[in-house]
């Protein structure tokens, strides 16, 4: 029984350890809405926060008439969801990162999303225009604890 136990910790060690997700991410979903005048108006409404292990791996400056954007891509580890996809985008330390694929860790114990977020000039603009986050949803840190 011994050895059960040890392979099974080496597998999970392998994977992720649970003590690694030690950041709050707020997932949110696109709603759309026709506008009287047929005009489709994109916003975004709260899915929930998930604790991650984030890892940014790539961030790359690109001129852009005459403007500075910086690229910047992220890995967050989260456990596994099936509500999460990629029409989602992540909100996180006050960026927003749109989701661009994702991979199951394991069976279905956790996920990786590879996502991507834009600034230019210092502002950010991937889609941050229509930033919304559900009261409700926000706590304190001491709510947390």
């Amino acid at each position: 029984m011994e050895n059960v136990n040890l392979s099974f910790q080496i597998i999970l060690s392998e994977t992720i350890k649970i003590g690694e997700l030690d950041r709050r991410i707020l997932f949110q979903n696109p709603v759309e809405t026709k506008q009287s005048n047929g005009e489709l108006l994109i916003s975004w409404n709260s899915h929930g926060y998930r604790w991650a292990k984030v890892e940014p791996f790539m961030a790359t400056e690109i001129n852009e008439n005459e403007r500075l954007s910086v690229y910047s891509k992220a890995t967050f580890t989260v456990r596994y969801d099936s509500a999460l996809n990629e029409k989602m985008r992540i909100y996180f330390d006050g960026k927003i990162y749109n989701i661009q694929g994702y991979t199951e860790i394991g069976r279905r114990q956790f996920m990786t999303i590879e996502a991507e977020t834009r600034q230019i000039a210092n502002a950010l603009t991937a889609d941050d225009s229509s930033l919304t986050v559900d009261s409700t949803l926000l706590k304190t840190d001491q709510e947390w604890q």
